[in-house]
């Protein structure tokens, strides 16, 4: 079984090459449980946030640390997009992400991909556990509050936050984003189900920036940049419905 290993902004996956089904794409468990031991030795092994499924280029499925589907992912589509586009002619390409349908586009800058979605994303007002932040549905389930918060205090309020509750849906990632001090751009934190604090996450990238435009802190055509423990992420708002995240990607080895 031949593992890919892929890291953009902090965030580190295994990518799995599937060129045939065997199953239905709409129970992606039944897909990983015949792999879980073997998958989650390897990403337990490898240091890394998940694994990616790349279903015959069209399709990627994604797995949490912890064995569960993760639904979503911008940078693990950044990492697929990467994987597919390096070793072909073409500058973009389109495929499913779970239920989500996504562009990605070869950045200008060596390395680099742009994913493109366009949706309706959800964005409500919630209060969770006493704390005010915005539900968002992005292709998975987030609750963002913009608010400055230190790493220790952080890690206390996720664990209690991460559970979500019946508006959630249940499990849901948290992530807290303030305004830098020289007023360039957002810094993050983010816990993600399934996993834990990550070094990054595109999908929370994602949720801030329709919360930004939902409330009227940014408009169409705006960029913004996304600072995390693991590196910048470019937004750039399109128009009401898309939003693009740019990042950079770098390629490990290929493990056996």
């Amino acid at each position: 079984m031949k593992f890919y290993s892929y890291e953009s902004v902090g965030n580190k996956f295994l990518l799995l090459e599937i060129n045939s089904l065997k199953t239905i794409l709409n129970n992606p468990a039944d897909l990983f449980s015949g792999l879980k031991a073997n998958i989650q030795t390897q990403v337990i092994k490898n240091g890394c946030d998940g694994l990616l499924a790349l279903v015959q280029q069209k399709t990627i499925l994604v797995f949490n640390a912890d064995g569960s589907y993760g639904q979503f992912s911008v940078n693990g589509a950044r990492c697929a997009a990467y994987h597919v586009l390096r070793g072909s002619e073409k500058k973009r390409i389109s495929f499913f992400v779970g239920d989500v349908l996504v562009e990605a586009l070869r950045a200008e800058k060596a390395g680099a991909v742009t994913i493109r979605l366009c949706q309706n994303a959800t964005v409500e007002p919630l209060v969770l556990s006493s704390v005010k932040g915005f539900f968002v549905d992005v292709g998975n389930p987030h609750f963002v509050v913009l608010q400055k918060i230190d790493k220790k205090a952080f890690l206390q309020q996720a664990l209690i936050l991460a559970q979500g509750n019946e508006e959630t849906g249940g499990a849901i990632n948290v992530s807290y984003f303030w305004l830098k001090d020289d007023g360039a751009g957002y810094k993050g934190i983010v816990y993600e189900r399934g996993v834990g604090p990550t070094l990054s996450c595109g999908s929370a990238a994602l949720a801030l920036v329709n919360v930004l435009l939902k409330t009227g802190r940014l408009n169409l055509g705006d960029q913004i940049s996304i600072y995390m423990p693991g590196g910048v992420m470019m937004g750039l708002v399109l128009d009401e419905r898309c939003i693009e995240i740019t990042a950079h990607v770098s390629c490990g080895n290929l493990i056996l």
